[in-house]
């Protein structure tokens, strides 16, 4: 019997670090225990999406704009009838800007990216960054804290750096919120759930998969983040085991 497939875009656009720390997480996860992680490109994503053991997609953090190059027309249709048919599509950070119809990213400021976006699974937008805007940097880790982040389960905390939001405008019958921003006066959406024909796509503007256990992440932060990611090392694998949940697996 083959073994469910959990495809992985590490294509560019994907941050190595964001990467890394997913892969770490997932591999600890106990409702992935019988799934083979396998990383896909923009080469292999069409082949890759054809065999019926692949039950999840998932775009990890990084930039939304490579993938947009990368994908567009062909390979981001296979993506969406993947989808429609029963499959799973997880987006966190850049990827879940991706999964939108429509994105706004620093909207004035000198990183600024306001576009449209073909997977739509989620109709409305996905702004950002919700924090830091001023200071946030592709090239380093300035703008990037913890945040609290409101579940049904009750309050958590999670590594940010960048992520969206998703306008209420957008949230309906389709598409419903999971998770808020706590910090945040209005308490936007930080995690909603898609239905997309016989499939759904999660959109997480956070990072739960971030853990102080990866050494290779902790090698990359700054002190002071690795410390407080110590602190809340338990509760973050909660958080992140709740993210997996709410997929359809």
């Amino acid at each position: 019997m083959h073994k469910k497939i959990l495809l992985i875009y590490s294509g560019e656009g994907a941050d190595p670090v964001s990467l890394h720390s997913l892969i770490f997480s997932l591999q600890r996860n106990q409702t992935l225990k019988d799934y083979k992680i396998t990383l896909t490109d923009h080469t292999t994503l069409l082949s890759q999406l054809s065999k019926k053991e692949v039950k999840l997609l998932i775009f990890p953090g990084g930039r939304d704009l490579p993938y947009h190059k990368r994908l567009q027309g062909k390979k981001n249709a296979k993506i969406r009838e993947f989808v429609e048919q029963g499959g799973q599509f997880l987006g966190i950070c850049a990827g879940a800007y991706y999964g939108c119809a429509e994105i706004a990213f620093d909207e004035g400021g000198k990183h600024e990216i306001c576009q449209l976006r073909e997977l739509g699974f989620f109709p409305g937008k996905a702004t950002g960054p919700v924090f830091n805007a001023a200071s946030f940097s592709y090239t380093s880790y300035a703008g990037a804290q913890l945040v609290n982040i409101q579940t049904p389960s009750g309050l958590f905390t999670s590594y940010y750096h960048g992520g969206c939001h998703f306008q209420k405008a957008g949230l309906g019958q389709n598409a419903y919120s999971l998770w808020s921003y706590s910090d945040h006066k209005e308490q936007p959406a930080a995690l909603i759930k898609c239905r997309v024909q016989k499939g759904s796509a999660v959109l997480c503007g956070v990072h739960p998969e971030y853990s102080a256990l990866d050494t290779h992440l902790t090698l990359h932060l700054p002190i002071s983040l690795v410390q407080k990611l110590k602190d809340i090392e338990k509760l973050r694998s909660h958080l992140f085991d709740a993210l997996i949940a709410e997929l359809d697996l």
